[in-house]
């Protein structure tokens, strides 16, 4: 545990995030819901939906209204490519993908079908991730797939920043969560560790899952294997 100026606290379990070198087209910008129209030409293709980006507090409020404008049906399969970000709403994210019978899916963006020459050229999109708290997310899925040669799904432990609302500067926090001592902190990391668990548990995976969690810094990450996927039933 770190402590640093006004009480920002570094331990397991509010916050994702992660310093992983491949880039997204959004990353360190909140993630933007982008629909892919089925290719007419390929057989067996459907039409999706990219989430891109990092999962912040209105990140499941913005999916729910996008998949209301766009009348998206059951079934539709959703694309992750995310650092991570906040834990709550990366729940917030997985029951609504649940709610509306989703599947998830990371692996590397086809681009060529859906882009521009130039918007290709722009692009940093190289390979499929999904980090943090958009591994949360994507345990919403109905089905859930992730492409082992072109996609990371990745944990780590995560860090909570509170300020004690007490410090003349704590105004200049409005956005980080409040408390007075150590303990108090430590008491709502083991608060939103209980509803991890208990969400884990609620989308039919093994819970030791969060094991995996703990192993490594949240400066750094922990890649799961195809065996340890499939041991814990997030794939199949």
């Amino acid at each position: 545990m770190k402590i640093i100026g006004l009480l920002l606290i570094s331990m397991f379990g509010i916050t994702g995030g992660s310093t992983h070198g491949a880039l997204a087209d959004n990353w360190g910008n909140p993630m933007h819901f982008e629909f892919i129209p089925k290719r007419p030409w390929l057989s067996g293709d459907k039409s999706a939906i990219l989430g891109d980006g990092d999962i912040v507090s209105n990140t499941a409020a913005v999916l729910e209204q996008f998949l209301i404008q766009n009348r998206i049906p059951p079934n539709t399969e959703i694309h992750l490519n995310s650092r991570g970000g906040d834990v709550s709403a990366g729940l917030k994210m997985g029951r609504l993908i649940r709610a509306h019978h989703l599947h998830t899916w990371v692996g590397m963006y086809d681009q060529r079908a859906h882009r521009s020459v130039r918007q290709m050229l722009e692009s940093t999109v190289n390979i499929g991730y999904c980090i943090s708290s958009c591994t949360l997310a994507f345990l919403g899925g109905v089905e859930r797939q992730i492409d082992h040669a072109d996609g990371i799904y990745a944990v780590h432990q995560v860090t909570m920043e509170c300020v004690n609302p007490n410090l003349p500067e704590a105004d200049q926090h409005t956005e980080v969560s409040t408390c007075l001592t150590v303990t108090s902190a430590m008491i709502g990391v083991q608060e939103i560790l209980g509803e991890v668990i208990e969400y884990v548990n609620e989308m039919g995976v093994d819970p030791r899952f969060v094991e995996q969690m703990t192993k490594a810094d949240p400066k750094d990450m922990n890649s799961l294997s195809i065996w340890f996927l499939r041991e814990y039933k997030i794939t199949k």
